[in-house]
């Protein structure tokens, strides 16, 4: 048996792991952590700063001549090193938190980009065989999910798995 566990290493997030852990150990489960990354929040790395370490001199004599001092600013990564980037510092995040809350327990970590994180959680819980998926929830309601969404309700429409939902108010720990 394996179950998916989702985390984007919010402190909210972090109870699905706390929460899934007693199962973990009590079937014997496999565990695999997810990550989802929204693309459309990831842009090239922008720097100021000037180039080389002797450019003194020329920021001096762009003065005289009335330019501007300060160089413009510059892609240093590009987008596609910047999600590799993000990836990796994210898989990184993901394992320390998977071996801080499920101590003793092997986990595979996956971190997937994909714009709509229910579609992503669903196809990671159908790649990896999952018999549950476990995952927290802010605990929104009324107009906060209508205008924000609910990555949790439309996992729950979606998968063809059971859905253990860990919300606020539950004691974990």
């Amino acid at each position: 048996m394996r179950i998916v566990i989702t985390c984007d290493g919010s402190e909210v997030s972090r109870r699905a792991l706390l929460a899934a852990a007693p199962l973990v150990r009590e079937w014997g489960a496999e565990v695999t952590v997810a990550g989802i990354l929204d693309p459309g929040h990831l842009h090239g790395t922008i720097s100021n700063r000037e180039i080389g370490p002797d450019t003194g001199h020329l920021a001096e004599f762009a003065r005289g001549r009335g330019a501007p001092v300060t160089p413009p600013p510059r892609v240093v990564e590009d987008r596609g090193a910047a999600m590799e980037s993000a990836r990796v510092d994210a898989k990184e995040l993901l394992a320390e938190l998977a071996a801080l809350n499920l101590p003793g327990i092997a986990a595979e970590v996956r971190v997937e980009w994909d714009d709509d994180p229910a579609a992503a959680i669903v196809r990671v819980a159908k790649d990896v065989g999952a018999a549950l998926i476990v995952m927290s929830t802010h605990g929104r309601s009324g107009l906060g999910q209508a205008l924000m969404g609910s990555t949790t309700a439309d996992v729950v429409k979606r998968s063809p798995v059971p859905v253990l939902v860990v919300g606020n108010g539950v004691h974990v720990g």
